[in-house]
């Protein structure tokens, strides 16, 4: 690595070069997400590193944060969609240190107090982290459920509950639309503000959803698929892509819908929609797995699509703890006064 240097202001083109080297989805660090996420939220602000190493990038890395009163919150590297760095597997260490150095230093240099790294459990280097001061603040997993080769194929890897269940939605009358419109957009976002309700989580806003379907709908990469029952909507998912994955960025539904099993068919449908697009994986977001015994509740509906859990470590370094502090006290006031 002696002609390596770290480009702060990468082309589109170096940055996906490299992403479509790995060829995996990895949302979180496309300039699509970060776009994405500006338009949801104008304080959001973006930091990017390209490692290159003479004409060849070998590392690259995307943190985004909000910045208010002249402060910065977190740097964020990836999350439940994404995770980084994204390093080449001849020079790993290296890059990773160089990256994480680069992003220690910006937070350092604009008052950005903490960073968090979202970072696959099955890469290794959890050393290096610790070497660097990180502490593990988090063990989570994400699913995902791979597509198969034909819609038979899928049919047959999952559960027989499932299927079972996909036919009782089929014979009930429901029928499913794959839209891209945003009155669509809207009734997909009642349905999950109702879920938001009954299931005492805040959603995410609707304005991060309308970022994606602003961003990723001109370029043919983002769906609302919603199901019909007796000609009113019951349910809703919304669905973005990145390379050779599709992510179900938001669902939800009407409970009183339940017995015709419309979420089952909503995403039968969107993983047939992102098979036939030449996708390979359905990621199915966050999971808290349970306990051995315990498989109630979404754990089991999710694992009943015969998909895989990848485990993910988040990674926090707090850069300035006086600064963090300050940062703190600012995002109270801002809420009380809001």
């Amino acid at each position: 690595m002696k002609n390596c240097f770290i480009d702060d202001n990468p082309s589109y083109e170096m940055w996906n070069d490299l992403l479509d080297e790995f060829g995996v989805g990895n949302l979180q660090q496309t300039f699509e997400y970060s776009e994405a996420a500006k338009e949801a939220n104008p304080h959001t602000r973006t930091v990017r590193f390209l490692v290159e190493d003479g004409d060849t990038s070998v590392g690259l890395v995307q943190a985004l944060y909000n910045k208010r009163f002249g402060l910065g919150d977190w740097l964020k590297v990836g999350g439940t969609y994404g995770y980084g760095p994204v390093i080449s597997q001849k020079v790993r260490e290296a890059v990773l240190v160089d990256l994480l150095k680069a992003l220690e230093e910006y937070g350092a240099g604009n008052r950005v107090p903490e960073a968090l790294v979202a970072w696959p459990a099955q890469w290794g280097l959890h050393e290096v982290f610790q070497e660097r001061g990180y502490s593990l603040k988090e063990e989570f997993n994400v699913y995902k459920v791979g597509l198969g080769e034909s819609s038979e194929d899928l049919f047959s890897r999952i559960s027989r509950n499932k299927r079972k269940n996909i036919r009782k939605a089929q014979s009930s009358g429901l029928e499913v639309s794959e839209r891209k419109n945003m009155k669509d957009l809207d009734a997909f976002y009642e349905m999950l503000a109702i879920t938001g309700k009954r299931s005492d989580f805040i959603p995410p806003s609707y304005d991060y959803f309308k970022g994606f379907f602003n961003v990723f709908g001109p370029i043919d990469r983002a769906r609302v698929f919603m199901a019909y029952w007796k000609g009113e909507p019951v349910a809703g998912v919304f669905v973005v892509s990145d390379r050779d994955t599709g992510y179900a960025l938001g669902a939800g539904s009407l409970e009183e819908a339940w017995p015709v099993r419309p979420n089952d068919i909503l995403h039968w449908e969107a993983m047939n929609w992102c098979r036939e697009r030449g996708l390979s994986y359905y990621h199915m977001g966050y999971v808290s797995q349970p306990p051995p015994g315990d498989e109630n509740g979404l754990w089991r509906w999710k694992k009943e699509w015969g998909g895989r859990l990848e485990g993910m470590h988040s990674y926090n370094k707090v850069y300035k703890p006086m600064l963090k502090r300050l940062v703190g006290a600012y995002e109270k006031a801002y809420k009380i006064v809001r």
